[in-house]
């Protein structure tokens, strides 16, 4: 249920603040009049963004910076550069994981390294993109060898990855 502030007089919006009950029961608390979020849950949200985009951050540099290494000798169709970021990053979000959910019990870190760094440093939509882009240029061998190469390899990968941090 959508509702109107309160005016000046509280009237029109049905009282002085709006319960959470009246916002559907999320549990968030509007300020009375100027419609914005309660400080508190403004404080509580800014730690994890924070952590995920500083995550994001770096993940994105690293992506950038493998691409441009790999893209400086590898020159067929078939995309390796995108290929090799996103197999190593299945590889290291299985060892990740697999060593933060019993040694790592901060879940600010899993989101700083696994959400933010991992998911910006991989990437399906450049995968899909490259992959189209080979399939209308005619590729369609590269292309496929692309989706069933990525596909095998992620899964090994993740599960290789997960297999190590669980020895470690």
């Amino acid at each position: 249920m959508i509702m109107s502030p309160p005016d000046e007089a509280g009237a029109a919006g049905g009282g002085g603040h709006w319960e959470a009950s009246r916002c559907g029961g999320i549990g968030l608390e509007l300020c009375a009049g100027i419609g914005v979020l309660a400080p508190k849950i403004a404080v509580k949200l800014s730690a994890p963004f924070g952590g995920g985009a500083a995550g994001g951050f770096a993940g994105a540099i690293a992506r950038y910076a493998v691409a441009v290494w790999i893209d400086s000798f590898w020159r067929r169709p078939f995309p390796l550069a995108t290929f090799c970021i996103n197999i190593s990053g299945c590889f290291l979000i299985g060892l990740f994981l697999s060593i933060a959910l019993v040694r790592l019990p901060d879940p600010m870190l899993r989101l700083l390294l696994a959400t933010g760094f991992l998911g910006a440093y991989t990437t399906f939509s450049t995968f899909e993109l490259e992959t189209h882009n080979l399939s209308v240029s005619g590729a369609t061998g590269w292309a496929l060898a692309n989706v069933i190469a990525s596909v095998l390899a992620g899964f090994a990968a993740v599960r290789l990855g997960t297999a190590l941090g669980r020895l470690l």
